[in-house]
């Protein structure tokens, strides 16, 4: 039970990593047509892609997680930490798709954490 709830919180991050970044090219064409300064044109889409390079590393520690069943609790938990504070930050942001979406993923991290017995591993 924690493998699959751990391997669904993953596909949930992956899934809003890919969310964003494919509002990328929007965003950057949005940028140059903008008056902003040169500067700004080219450090913001820099910027961008940030949240999505850390969801994708969130997703490899969950990998890890599932490579490693006897450390699978607490990198299940500091992950659903680190997801719900995402889904917290898009919270601010008034974007509600991302909130529900990492709030369950958070939740499946959670899940997987606490069906996972610390040391030792699923049967096969």
């Amino acid at each position: 039970m924690s493998a699959i709830s751990c391997a669904l919180g993953i596909v949930f991050v992956l899934a809003i990593a890919a969310l964003h970044i494919s509002g990328f090219g929007e965003f950057t064409s949005q940028m140059n047509a903008s008056n902003a300064s040169d500067f700004l044109k080219d450090m913001f889409p820099i910027l961008y892609i940030m949240p999505s390079l850390y969801l994708c590393a969130l997703a490899i520690f969950g990998m890890l997680a599932l490579a490693m069943p006897a450390m699978r609790k607490p990198i299940c938990l500091i992950l659903s930490v680190a997801v719900f504070s995402c889904g917290a930050l898009a919270l601010l942001l008034n974007e509600w798709i991302p909130v529900v979406v990492m709030g369950a993923g958070a939740l499946l991290f959670l899940a997987a954490a606490f069906t996972t017995t610390a040391g030792q591993s699923e049967p096969r």
